[in-house]
């Protein structure tokens, strides 16, 4: 007959067993837990990643998509060229030249046509007359060709306050006409021109003869709207006080 200690102690042992194998499938769980938690880990940060980069793609063939649609539209606008046409006194062509942005260092080689738009501006600068509307369409024009913020802008407001037309045309009537201009350096020329005044009942009242220096710049149209409002260009960027000439 088997001793009572003995008898006891299998069960023990067998129990003992038991737990240890628990303990190590626990063990091992969760060390495959762990592991599926870390592998889930980088497989969310990798479909992150990509979804990321989808964005980005996506984003870039949008905007692509837009760029290509707006070249195709500007390409199909039609685009303003601007340039000069020199004719000679037969109306023959003696020089052409496109447009471009020009310093006020910068030379002109299309003299005759820019000494023709000056002598125009100078005429409508010095031109006094008793229709209202014709006088504000003069002053729009003589504003037209003259570059903002400019030495030019300065002078001439401050001139117009001082001669306001409408107050003369009260009185007296002004006829300008250009005589002659005389290139002094790089696209600055010296202009000389006739004031011929008339009181209201149509009698010359005077004639006097003035001069002045004034300095020009180049910045072409960039649509319709600054072709009709000024169609070459050219602008006035520095003008000294006229002078009055002797007899």
């Amino acid at each position: 007959m088997a001793s009572p200690s003995k008898a006891l102690q299998i069960p023990w042992t067998r129990h003992a067993e038991i737990a240890t194998d628990a303990g190590k499938a626990r063990s091992q769980l969760d060390i495959y837990l762990a592991g599926q938690r870390t592998l889930d880990a980088r497989n969310r940060a990798v479909i992150q990643q990509k979804n990321f980069l989808a964005c980005i793609c996506a984003a870039l063939l949008v905007t692509n998509g837009i760029q290509a649609v707006e070249n195709f539209h500007n390409s199909a606008k039609s685009h303003l060229i601007p340039y000069i046409v020199q004719t000679d006194q037969q109306g023959r062509i003696v020089n052409t030249e496109i447009l471009k942005d020009r310093a006020i260092d910068e030379n002109f080689s299309a003299t005759k046509t820019i000494t023709a738009e000056l002598s125009s501006w100078v005429q409508d600068w010095r031109t006094v007359t008793a229709d209202i509307l014709s006088q504000k369409a003069i002053a729009d024009r003589v504003f037209s060709m003259v570059a903002d913020h400019s030495e030019a802008s300065s002078f001439l407001l401050s001139w117009f306050r001082s001669h306001d037309p409408v107050d003369r045309a009260k009185n007296v009537h002004v006829e300008a006409t250009v005589k002659n201009i005389l290139p002094q350096s790089l696209n600055t020329y010296e202009v000389y021109w006739e004031e011929r005044e008339t009181n209201l009942t149509g009698q010359v009242a005077g004639v006097s003869h003035w001069r002045s220096v004034i300095t020009l710049s180049i910045n072409p149209p960039k649509n319709e709207a600054d072709v009709h409002r000024n169609r070459f260009g050219l602008y006035v960027e520095r003008l000294t006080d006229p002078q009055k000439e002797s007899q």
